[in-house]
């Protein structure tokens, strides 16, 4: 029991280590945790449209102040988004233009809060997380890479003075997670060529008492 909790403590030290995502290649030392069982590779795609049509790109900057925000909940916080941009990683530019990200979570249960681009004090943003619905993801042991599904996110843009898109408020009623494990599948063999094809398991919007045990396969 020390010993896992000594593992659980070193990977959430990990995936706290970033402020925002970063755009660098999965090597043998990124992956280690995910080779050891301790965590999974976990692919999401957001697709962002504006209220007028036009597609916004979610992390135009990087996963922070000026993109789509996510905060995440687990076992240690209770299933309550802590608040802060997660640490992930866009495994390749194109994943990035894709809206694709790659997280490393431990096995359990997941809370994804989604939330615009921060236009008010931090405090405020923060408290934003635990008011807007949560997205669960399931993560079993031993399952190296899962795709979690494509996120469908209507939103508000702002246009900025030099021609920048922000995004504004997003309508969290219309959003929806699509299957698109054909896409996943390609974006795997392409940025994740040392794990095997991702197993799908789509985030469903949380409703009812948190879990935070480990799902089973």
């Amino acid at each position: 029991m020390a010993g896992a909790v000594r593992r659980r403590t070193a990977l959430m030290g990990v995936l706290s280590a970033a402020a925002c995502a970063v755009v660098a290649p999965f090597d043998d030392q990124a992956l280690a945790p995910v080779r050891r069982g301790e965590a999974a590779a976990v692919l999401l795609r957001f697709v962002v449209t504006a209220e007028d049509g036009r597609d916004i790109l979610p992390f135009d900057h990087a996963v922070g102040d000026d993109s789509l925000g996510l905060a995440r909940g687990d076992f240690d916080s209770g299933g309550v988004p802590e608040g802060r941009i997660i640490a992930a990683r866009f495994p390749s530019e194109a994943a990035r233009r894709d809206g694709a990200l790659v997280l490393l979570l431990a096995p359990g249960y997941h809370y994804l809060a989604i939330q615009g681009a921060r236009r008010t004090g931090a405090l405020a943003y923060q408290a934003g997380f635990r008011a807007v619905p949560r997205w669960r993801i399931a993560i079993p042991e031993r399952v190296p890479l899962i795709y979690a599904g494509t996120f469908q996110i209507r939103a508000n843009a702002i246009d900025l003075m030099f021609g920048d898109v922000v995004i504004g408020a997003v309508d969290q009623a219309a959003m929806v997670v699509e299957d698109d494990t054909g896409w996943a599948r390609m974006a795997a063999a392409r940025d994740l060529p040392g794990l095997p094809p991702p197993v799908t398991r789509l985030a469903v919007r949380h409703a009812g008492p948190v879990l935070l045990g480990v799902p089973q396969r």
